[in-house]
């Protein structure tokens, strides 16, 4: 019988509902909510950078041997609470966090939790204060990035392996080895800037990854201002004018990021839709904030502010219940692995209640299962 691997983007649902399918036999109408079949929804981001990576936060950690930026750090803790976040999956870029130790790429600060091990930790929770935002937890997890070959939550370095290069390139053995040490070291294997021509939805349904990006804000300002072989966008540009250039309309800065969503680039999801006929991979979106970008808005503020970046977007995955604090950045990777998550622009609003769910045999398969044909 023909089967069906079901995840949920949100931009898709209605066509991905739309079609008319046999009511299953002998199973409960309607369904429970999320929360009674034991869920509980938390919002992640995927590709971000600190002060870590030898780019982020106006290159300081290149251009000061030696030294980390403490303020970009405040300033990325500060985003990260101030966003609402549950999880985040840092990616920094390995040349300089390959130097620092683990406590220290997690942000580690006096009154925060250290997840594992006294000496070898492998996420931090940090307890946001309430203040402009509400008082929560939030997990931080250490990962990289490299070319297209992305990590999010190792449990440890692993040398050499990081910083891998995955594009069409790369001899498949090699590539399948990178993502099975990535495993071992308790990492979940991504793909970024998938909307990239040098790697091609063949390499990823064969090397094994677990997910890919299927929008990035980088990419898609790139879309809209040219740069590196991409044609810009003058209408989409002409809209992010409006909000450097102190016109007396003064749009607020927070929603600098609507003026490009109009000019996104399609090749990552129209990639990850060929992947998923062979392979599930679960799509993801990518903040890719490095706090590096030399544009400020009207208001003198940077455009790309973490406080600001963050708040754009996330991926909202559905974790057991029952999830410690302590165990919130893994339990996450397995809801992402398994493809029980959504992605929201959460600057357009967060909805409430979305769930996604096939019946059949009398039992409710959650996103990222697989069900026959004849599934409600």
């Amino acid at each position: 019988m023909q089967t069906a691997r079901w995840q949920l983007w949100l931009v898709c649902l209605a066509a991905c509902a739309s079609h008319d399918v046999a009511p299953a036999q002998s199973q409960p109408s309607p369904p429970p909510t999320a929360e009674a079949r034991g869920w509980r929804e938390v919002r992640s981001i995927a590709h971000l950078h600190s002060a870590y990576s030898h780019d982020a936060c106006d290159n300081w950690i290149t251009d000061h041997p030696g030294e980390v930026s403490a303020t970009c750090i405040d300033q990325l803790r500060a985003g990260i609470c101030e966003s609402g976040l549950d999880v985040a999956f840092l990616t920094d870029h390995p040349a300089r966090m390959l130097e620092h130790t683990f406590p220290e790429l997690l942000l580690t600060k006096p009154g925060d939790t250290p997840v594992g091990p006294a000496d070898a930790p492998f996420a931090n929770v940090m307890h946001c204060p309430a203040g402009t935002w509400p008082a929560h937890d939030a997990a931080i997890a250490v990962g990289y990035e490299s070319t297209h070959d992305m990590v999010a939550g190792l449990h440890q370095h692993f040398g050499a392996l990081e910083g891998k290069t995955f594009t069409n390139a790369t001899p498949m053995p090699e590539a399948k080895q990178t993502v099975e040490a990535i495993h071992a070291a308790g990492g979940l294997s991504l793909i970024a800037h998938s909307e990239e021509d040098d790697i091609s939805a063949q390499f990823l349904v064969d090397a094994g990854v677990d997910a890919m990006e299927v929008y990035n804000i980088h990419a898609n300002f790139l879309t809209v201002t040219g740069s590196s072989g991409v044609k810009g966008d003058p209408k989409a540009f002409q809209r992010l004018a409006k909000f450097l250039d102190g016109a007396d309309t003064h749009p607020n800065p927070d929603l600098v990021v609507m003026a490009m969503l109009a000019a996104q680039p399609e090749k990552a999801f129209q990639k990850w839709q060929k992947v998923n006929q062979q392979r599930h991979v679960t799509a993801i979106v990518g903040n890719d904030t490095h706090q590096n970008v030399q544009l400020f808005l009207w208001n003198g503020d940077r455009i790309d502010r973490y406080g600001r970046m963050l708040r754009v977007l996330s991926n909202h995955a559905l974790v057991p219940k029952s999830t410690a604090v302590a165990d919130l950045a893994e339990a996450t990777k397995a809801s992402l692995a398994a493809g029980r998550n959504w992605a929201v622009f959460d600057l357009l609003g967060r909805p409430e209640g979305v769930d996604w769910v096939a019946g059949e045999g009398g039992k409710w398969v959650e996103a990222g299962g697989v069900v026959s044909s004849s599934a409600t």
